[in-house]
């Protein structure tokens, strides 16, 4: 998982150098990432680097107490909503 956390660290730098380091989306209205199997591995780590970079994520998962787990903590670390 570190490697597949490692490329979507690098591919959302890039992303945002591209938009002159703007946030994503618009002003008005914020992106939102949708992230299937957020409650363990790939899933995971990428609700955790989406909230990294300040990307409201909709996560869903079949093991709802990892998720609830997951939720609470993107938003007491990141204050990124989900």
């Amino acid at each position: 998982w570190q490697k597949t956390y490692n490329f979507l660290e690098q591919t959302l730098q890039i992303e945002k150098r591209e938009e002159g380091g703007k946030q994503f989306g618009h002003k008005d209205e914020p992106s939102w990432a949708l992230v299937t199997g957020a409650s363990r591995g790939i899933g995971r780590a990428l609700a955790i680097t989406l909230a990294r970079y300040k990307i409201p994520v909709i996560l869903v998962a079949r093991d709802v107490n990892r998720l609830t787990e997951l939720s609470q903590l993107i938003e007491r670390c990141y204050g990124v909503p989900t």
